[in-house]
């Protein structure tokens, strides 16, 4: 048997709330009624409803003032919230929704739209809820498998040659000795820039306003980084004469620190997901006040649809294909985009061409060369 779902009804009219609860009842919902603001804020922290319908006007706590207050308390502020009112005109109903409403119903209401008002804002919320939850089950599970193997992969190499070359050391000449160090060094690489790529997604996500505040907003010589980084990302990957470079210089409304980091993450993706002996072309469009930033490559065949599904600790297709890395890469450029303001397209040819678009805003000192 399923649990009833629970609602919450605050109003300073006892008899509207009384008929309104009994209505409810009868409906099967199991149902809790306040009569001013602040009972029902106690009784929402407490019963933590699945909705609560709540009264503009009432005395000492309003409904705006209510709402505020659960949307400033993490076990409150996701429920779904329909305010009553005997007045509505626009501004009353824009300021509710800015404040986080999700339906606003003026008194008197008929039974058979307020049923439907309620349902509606139920089914939306369980099917929100559901998603997330499976987001998160995902997540769990990605980081559970892959992370560990993330990490323990360039360990092991580190690990396993050090202790070669110690235990060992005379039985190798010093072209073996320095091949072991190479791979040791590519390891503790790969080891620096998973560690660095998770304290640059925390960052973005939790205190974006540090990027934001970082010195100058603007990278003038957008061309030098775009000539310097695809090199040594390409070189990475044995791959130089693959890559094809058409940079135009410009001052773009960003900072260094997360530019870079912008082209380091579209360009290694470009060649990892990408055959050998196939082109990765970048290049960059000024337009009146825009800077366009296009990677084009024949790999991973993905949309902006499924781009948008990914995140960090997610990647697409992860369950059909073998892919490496956790997910980081993609997920630090869609918040570094959000953050500048900027637009990401994607489009994937019919001949397998992948283009990742980012258009950004040019600064104010723009210095086209």
């Amino acid at each position: 048997m399923m649990d009833k779902l629970k609602l919450l009804i605050i109003d300073d009219d006892v008899h509207f709330l009384d008929n309104l609860a009994d209505i409810l009842i009868y409906r099967n919902y199991d149902v809790k009624k306040a009569r001013n603001g602040n009972d029902g804020l106690t009784i929402a922290k407490e019963f933590l409803p699945d909705l609560i319908l709540c009264d503009v006007s009432m005395p000492e706590l309003d409904g705006y003032q209510l709402l505020e207050k659960l949307k400033k308390n993490n076990t409150t502020f996701n429920i779904p919230f329909i305010f009553l009112t005997g007045k509505a005109d626009t501004t009353e109903l824009r300021h509710g929704m800015e404040l986080g409403a999700d339906d606003y119903l003026t008194k008197p209401v008929k039974t058979p739209e307020l049923l439907r008002a309620i349902e509606t804002r139920l089914d939306k919320h369980q099917k929100e809820t559901g998603y997330y939850e499976n987001r998160l089950l995902n997540i769990k599970k990605v980081v559970s498998t892959t992370l560990p193997h993330e990490l323990r992969s360039p360990l092991n190499i580190i690990l396993g040659f050090s202790q070669l070359i110690s235990s060992h050391y005379d039985d190798f000449d010093k072209t073996e000795i320095l091949g072991m160090l190479g791979n040791i060094e590519n390891s503790g690489k790969k080891l620096l820039r998973l560690i660095t790529n998770y304290n640059f997604y925390n960052r973005l996500v939790n205190v974006p306003e540090s990027f934001l505040n970082s010195g100058k907003q603007n990278v003038i010589y957008s061309s030098m980084i775009l000539d310097a980084i695809p090199q040594e990302i390409a070189a990475r990957y044995e791959r130089i004469n693959d890559l094809k470079m058409e940079a135009a210089n410009a001052s773009v409304k960003i900072t260094n620190e997360c530019f870079i980091k912008l082209v380091e993450e579209l360009t290694d993706n470009a060649f990892k997901f990408s055959p050998k002996d196939t082109p990765v072309t970048i290049k960059s469009i000024i337009t009146e006040d825009k800077y366009i930033l296009q990677f084009i490559d024949k790999g991973t065949e993905i949309n902006e649809e499924q781009f948008l599904k990914i995140g960090a600790f997610e990647q697409f297709g992860r369950d059909e294909k073998e892919q490496q890395g956790a997910g980081m890469g993609l997920a630090i450029v869609s918040q570094i985009v959000n953050l500048w303001n900027g637009k990401l397209e994607i489009t994937t040819k019919p001949d397998g061409i992948t283009i990742f678009q980012i258009t950004l805003p040019l600064s104010d000192e723009d210095i086209k060369i």
